[in-house]
């Protein structure tokens, strides 16, 4: 929390958080993931995870990197109920990674 208080009182336009609930406990985890809803609502919010329950939760949009590529790019919905690439169905099926 200290970075992202760092972070934010710069009062930048974007901000990239690497993997921001990795082992946390679900009550941390759930304040983590209510911030930066708040976040988004003024600033660009950009996560990295592996964590795909969270991405669905809280993702506008999703940029899906596999091998260092990128396989979609779609908004949350789509990407999470009707990805247009196979291994992004494999991936969100959980038939692969």
């Amino acid at each position: 929390m200290l970075c992202l208080a760092r972070t934010l009182a710069l009062s930048p336009d974007v901000i990239l958080l690497d993997e921001p609930t990795s082992a946390l406990d679900p009550d941390t985890t759930d304040h983590i993931e209510s911030l930066m809803r708040e976040l988004s609502e003024r600033m660009t919010v950009l996560i990295v995870t592996h964590n795909l329950a969270q991405a669905s939760r809280i993702s506008d949009n999703v940029l899906f990197l596999m091998k260092g590529s990128v396989v979609e790019a779609a908004s949350a919905r789509t990407f999470f109920h009707d990805p247009a690439d196979e291994r992004s169905r494999a991936y969100v099926s959980g038939r692969i990674g």
